[in-house]
């Protein structure tokens, strides 16, 4: 019965997120109002219903992120129309990393710690985040500060996604970790688009690797409060 509920769940997720690639595919702005508010709310409902049993420390912060996500995602539909949605989007999207680091450390407390073990895991991270900064920084202006914030932030996320890799099972911790670099390029593609040049169907890149993320943090998440029952 459980397989079966999350089959239609799944199914009306992909439905969802079929309708919003497809709003960037054939420039639709109706199709783009209407699905992209319905992704994260259906998300949040689907991890809720089956989570519910377990509402932990882990469900709630974890849950907490899908709001604010959700709350990004509606600002920033209305990008166009002002600087102020796109800093209001990526403020939302900040808190929700917040939420989500503050999950993925609370998983690993008193189990054992990858980075600490192999700490020269951070370095290609490091490295990548001041490439990405170096060459935006001339494009960047005002907005420097808050968007070296939110990528420093979301760094800190995929590192602390990795650092689950002794003390969660291999499918909860991959699904994660592929969830957060996921997120990761995905914001890497906003902003190379927004600020340096677009590329080829770059909204719908963008779409696809953060629909793909949400759900596998969302699914990892799911594996993760089963682990811990």
């Amino acid at each position: 019965m459980q397989k079966n509920k999350k089959i239609f769940f799944d199914v009306v997720f992909f439905i969802l997120a079929a309708g919003e690639i497809l709003s960037h595919i054939i420039s639709s702005e109706i199709l783009h109002f209407i699905f992209k508010p319905l992704l994260l709310i259906w998300l949040s409902f689907y991890f809720y219903w089956f989570a519910r049993n377990k509402f932990s420390s882990y469900t709630k912060l974890i849950f907490a992120g899908f709001v604010f996500s959700w709350v990004g995602d509606v600002f920033l539909i209305f990008e166009g129309s002002g600087e102020e949605y796109f800093l209001m989007g990526l403020g939302s999207f900040l808190v929700t990393h917040i939420f989500y680091i503050t999950a993925f450390i609370n998983s690993v407390k008193g189990k054992k710690s990858f980075i600490k073990k192999h700490p020269v895991i951070i370095l290609p991270f490091v490295i990548v985040l001041i490439v990405n900064l170096y060459m935006l920084y001339p494009k960047l202006n005002s907005l420097f500060i808050p968007v070296a914030i939110y990528a420093c932030t979301i760094m800190t996320m995929v590192l602390c996604a990795v650092n689950r890799k002794f003390a969660v099972g291999k499918q909860n911790f991959g699904m994660i970790f592929l969830g957060g670099i996921l997120f990761m390029v995905s914001d890497s593609a906003i902003s190379t688009a927004k600020f340096l040049s677009p590329f080829p169907y770059s909204e719908v890149f963008i779409m696809v690797t953060y629909i793909a993320a949400q759900y596998l943090i969302m699914r990892g998440s799911l594996l993760h409060i089963t682990e811990s029952q």
